[in-house]
């Protein structure tokens, strides 16, 4: 037997220490990867469960309010247009891991993912006459791409990501959109004071029924203000309704920009909805905006001593009359429904 000393021993020691140790490291960045890259599938299918299989533990209870979510079907969460166009949207959705991103620190890691989808508030922007239109504008869309790191943590010897929640955040934001109306459908079918889901939930600030359908791209920077800044009917009760014999409606857009000079106009109907036949047009006209002691501006519209009846108030830019509008409100004044 050739006697080895101790010193030599040490060293052949360290290098098969040393060589486990790097075998190590490059298993578990392969395990983070791993990790990642399954996440990152089961979040393009929109699948809970495979997403939960490697995720931390609170994963289930943290993201319970997505499992009717991310079920496109019509019901609570959808109307019928809606659960289409999330379907066709989360049908976009692909991803990219990048291999070589993986970064260990201790029982600590992360991971890049570069996941693509269709833009879908630019087709949120477009004017549609039905749904299949709209899924056929989705088809041909332009692409966005969203990066995010993944954190992955190892416990008990697994790696399962923790930031989930940031990650379906960024991702799912077109599950927001949960109802979908279009002009054939919103003309021959809806009464909003008819309908059970209609609500108003501000005391003093009766809720728009909507944008009208077909609003231009120029018209966007209106639209945004008037919905962001809430416009209402100042005085108006809980349902908009005004009593008989009020003596004025004023329509109010409180707004923090000067948008410049709109157009309104006002359609009077003694029974039933502003939009059948047997309507007046009582208001036609421009209003320029009204700034106030502390810069703020708003838009006023005056109805003297109105009838009873229904009252369908539009505001579009000052271009033309012709432009379709931007807001759509509607508010009746006595017992008229």
């Amino acid at each position: 037997m050739i006697p080895i000393k101790k010193s030599a021993c040490a060293a052949l020691a360290g290098a098969i220490l040393l060589s486990m140790t790097g075998c190590s490291a490059i298993s578990s960045e392969e395990d983070v990867y791993d990790a990642g890259d399954s996440f990152a599938k089961a979040v393009a299918d929109c699948d809970l469960d495979k997403m939960a299989k490697v995720s931390s533990e609170d994963f289930e209870d943290d993201t319970k309010e997505w499992e009717e979510i991310l079920v496109f079907d019509e019901g609570d969460k959808y109307n019928a247009n809606a659960a289409r166009f999330a379907d066709a949207v989360a049908d976009t959705i692909s991803y990219e891991i990048d291999d070589e991103s993986a970064k260990i620190d201790k029982d600590e890691a992360k991971v890049d993912v570069e996941f693509t989808m269709v833009d879908y508030e630019s087709v949120l922007r477009g004017s549609y006459y039905d749904i299949d239109a709209m899924i056929d504008a989705i088809e041909v869309a332009d692409e966005v791409e969203i990066k995010i790191t993944l954190e992955v943590s190892e416990v008990d010897g697994e790696w399962v990501v923790t930031n989930y929640g940031e990650v379906m955040n960024d991702l799912y934001g077109f599950t927001d959109t949960r109802d979908l109306m279009f002009e054939d459908e919103y003309y021959e079918n809806y009464d909003p004071y008819s309908d059970p889901e209609y609500d108003f939930e501000l005391a003093l600030e009766s809720e728009l029924t909507g944008p009208s359908y077909g609003y231009i791209s120029d018209t966007q920077e209106m639209y945004d203000a008037f919905i962001e800044d809430q416009a209402y009917f100042e005085g108006a009760g809980s349902e908009a309704v005004f009593a008989s014999g009020t003596s004025s409606i004023i329509f109010v857009q409180p707004s923090s920009a000067d948008l410049g000079t709109a157009c309104f106009t006002v359609e009077y109907s003694a029974v039933g909805q502003c939009d059948y036949m047997d309507t007046e047009l009582i208001f036609v006209g421009e209003i320029d905006p009204v700034i106030d002691e502390n810069g703020n501006v708003s838009y006023q519209l005056e109805i003297e001593e109105p009838e009873d009846g229904y009252y369908l108030i539009e505001v579009s830019p000052s271009v033309g009359y012709s432009l379709d509008p931007v807001v759509t409100a509607v508010c009746r004044v006595g017992d008229a429904a």
